[in-house]
């Protein structure tokens, strides 16, 4: 143990001071402001802004990030906006920490696991340029850890062509525990000359593969600080998960104008497929208990294929494409239908729905702002589902973003439809339950990149997976209360950035941490005559103790589990960053504490985090 911890403490300090033997050519200057625009005259700004598929409101577009600040983060779990449970290892199965419900109108089978990886139509950018934008990026840690991501955009007349993609590979750090993802988009929008028709077309892939071990035996967790990985019993050595969602959506509308130019609204048509396909397998030691499965079989073999096809046409004031108002005073709205058809073809049940919804977006006095949506659905699974969602916005100064906001949002929607039907080798379920009726309101509050708010849940019929990996309808109404606080601090080189979160629930069947937070701490300098610019930090993570939910490969899904509890765990890492002019090179070493608390750290049940993970990256950004 103390070999391992000196040979431990002799690699941080050698990278550390070959770090300050490099930074020593150019003292400290202070660093307000970091853009490529400073580092090349003729550079052309790239602008993106978020897109909702159906929901849409005017952008807002905003500058690419050109701070070096996150460049390390290589995978979104590292995100200083994130903090979540995951199984150890990048690109598998994540959840948050922190609760939130939201949904959008319309049928929903399941959400995968991966919410940070997995694309929706929700998650898509549109790019605003004048010529094209590219940034490649790969990264390498040991053992081995593999991951390339590609974004690329480019202008060619009235058209902007787009295409996104992130691969990863890992062999994981116990038995049975590799991975194989990609996640990758491609989009085109076009509008005419004179504006009056234009159109989205995208299409995204999201595919992993990965080896479930369905976690660390319980007995083991007292040796993982003296035995090898390959030496750990695990819970299944041949679960085997493979993912493949597709999702082609077209979106195309037209503007209606008189000869002299007079406009009189939009009409927009959007159709969208939608394509599932999972299997899990697994062959099972009948010699040892299962904690997973529910009855006697030597092994499993399960397909789920179901597709939909979504339909919707809507009036409003504006095109899908226009920018936010600089108008004191405006009303924006929208008002339509959208047509569901779902068939899953293992069950061979199928139905048809129909949800007409409104938006709409006042702006008055220049300064307060309200946004509404509501829809109500009839036909099919979601028949009777009702959401309405409410914010008000009031800024008290543009310069400074100092925005005072309340909202409300309100479900009375059906659980997703696995806690509905389930058929497999050995989950099988048949259940009607009643709506969920789930509530929130809250406040906020933003300065510049500051934000503080806080939120009140009130959960009524909520379904979650019990302790026996069955769905349940819990009895109790429930409430849970939430404050969080993001700061990005920063101080000429210097800088923090944190994210916390305080949270109280009144159910003992959904667990939070009463704490979690995570921080970014980082110094950034220039050397060699300000032509490297050096990034040194540290991002920490911590949570009070609770129940997480564990992970059950076999439904997709995390479940409620009060045998285990969680937390009170420092995870630290430390990470460099070098630019030289638009190239990002980085490293990371990962999890610095592990050594002083006995290594059997974990944010998921039976998923111990990995211990010392050293990284090394480069991040390409050519921005003309």
């Amino acid at each position: 143990m103390h070999c391992k911890l000196n040979f431990y403490i002799s690699i941080v300090l050698f990278l550390l001071s070959s770090i300050t033997v490099y930074g020593q050519e150019n003292s400290a200057s202070g660093i307000a402001k970091d853009t490529t625009n400073e580092l090349s005259p003729d550079y052309l700004p790239v602008f993106t802004a978020p897109i909702k598929q159906h929901h849409f409101y005017p952008l807002h577009f905003q500058s690419i990030d050109t701070q070096m600040v996150e460049v390390n983060h290589y995978t979104p779990t590292l995100n200083s906006h994130n903090i979540y449970q995951t199984l150890g290892v990048a690109g598998q199965a994540h959840k948050s920490m922190i609760f939130d419900f939201e949904k959008n109108m319309g049928f929903t089978y399941l959400k995968y696991p991966f919410p940070l990886l997995f694309k929706t139509q929700n998650d898509l950018m549109l790019y605003q340029l004048e010529t094209s934008y590219t940034k490649v990026g790969y990264f390498y840690g040991l053992p081995s850890e593999n991951a390339l991501t590609l974004d690329f955009a480019q202008k060619v007349k009235n058209a902007i062509v787009s295409i996104n993609v992130i691969a990863n590979t890992n062999t994981g750090y116990y038995v049975h525990q590799a991975i194989q993802g990609l996640v990758g988009d491609a989009q085109v929008q076009y509008e005419t000359k004179n504006k009056n028709y234009g159109f989205r077309a995208s299409f995204i892939i999201n595919r992993t593969e990965n080896q479930e071990n369905l976690g660390i035996r319980e007995s083991e967790f007292s040796r993982l600080d003296t035995a090898k990985d390959q030496d750990i019993k695990v819970n299944s050595n041949n679960g085997f998960l493979s993912v493949l969602t597709s999702d082609f959506n077209f979106q195309h509308f037209l503007n209606v104008k008189n000869k002299q130019g007079q406009y009189f609204g939009t009409f927009t048509h959007n159709v969208q497929y939608q394509r599932y396909r999972s299997t899990y397998s697994d062959c099972i030691d009948t010699t040892l208990e299962s904690p997973f499965y529910s009855f006697e079989s030597d092994s499993t073999f399960d397909t789920l294929q179901c597709y939909k096809i979504v339909n919707s046409i809507q009036l409003s004031n504006f095109t899908p494409f226009s920018i936010v108002s600089s108008k004191n005073n405006f009303l924006r709205f929208a008002g339509g239908i959208m047509h569901e058809y779902f068939e899953d073809r293992r069950t061979y049940y199928n139905f048809h729905s129909f949800t007409p919804f409104i938006r709409g977006n006042m702006k008055f006095l220049n300064f307060f702002e309200v946004f509404a949506h509501f829809s109500y659905s009839f036909g099919g699974y979601i028949h009777n589902d009702a959401i309405a969602n409410l914010k008000g916005e009031w800024t008290f100064s543009k310069k400074h973003h100092i925005v005072l906001g309340i909202h409300t949002d309100f479900y009375r929607v059906a659980p997703d439809y696995i806690y509905s039907r389930f058929s497999s080798n050995h989950f099988k379920w048949d259940a009607l339950f009643k709506k969920q009726n789930i509530a929130s309101l809250g406040a906020y509050l933003t300065y510049k990149d500051f934000k503080a708010s806080a939120k009140i849940f009130l959960l009524d019929n909520m379904v979650i997976f019990g302790t026996d990996y069955k769905p349940i309808q819990l009895s109790k109404f429930s409430r849970l209360v939430q404050i969080s606080v993001y700061a990005p601090f920063r101080y000429k080189g210097f800088g923090i950035t944190t994210h916390i979160a305080l949270q109280n629930s009144s159910s003992d069947s959904i667990q939070v941490p009463l704490l979690a937070g995570k921080a970014n701490l980082f110094y950034i300098f220039d050397i060699f005559k300000k032509k490297l610019r050096l990034q040194l930090g540290l991002d920490v993570m911590y949570n009070t103790r609770y129940y997480a939910n564990g992970y059950s490969p076999a439904q997709y899904s995390f479940y409620f589990q009060n045998s285990n509890m969680i937390g009170n765990y420092w995870f630290v890492d430390a990470h460099a960053t070098i630019r030289i002019s638009r190239i990002y090179f980085f490293a990371r070493i990962g999890n610095l504490l592990s050594p002083f608390q006995q290594y059997n750290m974990y944010t998921s049940p039976g998923y111990p985090i990995n211990d010392f993970l050293f990284t090394l990256g480069i991040n390409w950004r050519f921005h003309d």
